[in-house]
């Protein structure tokens, strides 16, 4: 990963940076839920946990679909 200032901040992302990115995504978007069944009183999240054990699964999915779309380069 390759980050400059030229008049705007410009990151490439290379395989293992966009792999980085999608962890980091993945545990923010999971942590999130988990402190919220913590919380007192709880707070729901009736989509959520309709789906089961498939919740990680859907969490990971959305993070995967986020990425690139973070981590692409529309500037250049």
């Amino acid at each position: 990963m390759r980050l400059y200032y030229a008049n705007v901040l410009h990151i490439e992302f290379t395989l293992v940076s966009r792999g980085l990115v999608l962890l980091i995504l993945t545990l923010l978007l999971t942590g999130t839920v988990a402190v919220g069944q913590l919380a007192t009183p709880p707070q729901r999240h009736d989509w959520l946990a309709r789906l089961g054990w498939r919740q990680w699964t859907t969490l990971a999915a959305l993070a995967a679909i986020l990425t690139p779309l973070i981590t692409t380069d529309y500037l250049g």
